[in-house]
């Protein structure tokens, strides 16, 4: 059922993912995967419907899988971008940071270095 919910979020459908994930009750095994498709859920419906009101609920999720695995690229990612969403740009840099190191990905890791590397970027 989590791997429905993510299909549903890749897709493009944030809502219905939400809905589908808000009707399980995970394993403790798959506690942090839940948790992290939550957040990207959240990050995904803030971004296309603009509801800020979405992005602490996302850090929130993200922050809830770090407690349980503090090394979890995606979840580090998602709290880095929820930082950035709201505009706490330091931690933001500081979180992508952590989320590049801590990846084994590559693509991960190269879109964390980027986002650093977009947010250390004087502004005009």
């Amino acid at each position: 059922r989590l791997a429905h919910a993510v299909g549903v979020l890749v897709a493009g459908a944030p809502d219905e993912a939400l809905e589908l994930l808000d009707t399980m009750t995970p394993s403790s095994d798959a506690q942090t995967a839940w948790l992290v498709a939550r957040s990207a859920a959240y990050l995904e419906r803030a971004r296309r419907a603009e509801r800020a009101d979405d992005v602490p609920r996302a850090l929130d999720a993200a922050e809830a899988a770090l407690a349980a695995d503090a090394t979890n690229p995606a979840a580090l990612f998602n709290r880095a971008l929820a930082l950035e969403a709201l505009h706490l740009h330091a931690w933001a840099a500081a979180a992508y940071e952590e989320a590049a190191r801590a990846s084994a990905a590559d693509g991960w890791r190269r879109e964390a270095w980027a986002r650093l590397a977009a947010l250390r970027r004087p502004r005009v």
